[in-house]
């Protein structure tokens, strides 16, 4: 049902993938399909508490929420897409995040992503990241790797607003920043 939450009771680390002409869709919705879970506080929420919420290549998740109290919240592999989703890790362990995208090529986009002790966003390498709200983190964005695109983001509230350290070949472009 439309702005349920379903509890995990077990670690979810899916091996299924699926491919870049056929992602396997996961998408929640508010009160009937397509309303793209009009608002955070109706979209189907993922309730992890300490489990891992991991998916392999080319899992594609849209209008959903994930509250997770240890381990990263959305946890992604290659090909990974993340639309309009909000992911809370009130985690007391430094540096695990909102939002991990773990391998390459994925896509971010509309998403909302807190840690309180890590990283809003975790990305890899050949990234892409555009009108996400990052915030309440010691990091908003940390960049494990070379070769990503943000852009028209806000990040805010944020101990360190982005980290790419000495990676190579970013582009970071009109994103609004207020640590």
């Amino acid at each position: 049902d439309p702005g349920d939450t379903f509890t995990l009771t077990a670690s979810s680390n899916i091996a299924k993938s699926g491919t870049s002409a056929l992602p396997i869709i996961v998408e929640g919705y508010s009160a009937s399909r397509g309303d793209n879970g009009v608002s955070v506080s109706k979209r189907p929420t993922i309730a992890a508490a300490a489990y891992l919420f991991y998916f392999n290549d080319y899992w594609s998740f849209h209008n959903l929420r994930v509250t997770i109290t240890s381990s990263n919240g959305f946890s992604v592999d290659a090909g990974g897409i993340l639309e309009n989703c909000y992911a809370y890790n009130s985690s007391a362990t430094a540096n695990y995040s909102g939002i991990y995208v773990r391998n390459a090529e994925n896509i971010v986009a509309n998403c909302e992503a807190i840690s309180t002790n890590g990283y809003a966003l975790r990305i890899q390498y050949y990234s892409f990241v555009t009108g996400c709200y990052l915030h309440d983190s010691s990091k908003g964005i940390y960049g494990g790797s070379n070769r990503n695109t943000i852009f028209l983001n806000t990040i805010y509230n944020c101990t360190t607003g982005i980290d790419v350290s000495s990676r190579v070949g970013w582009s970071v472009m009109n994103n609004v920043i207020s640590t």
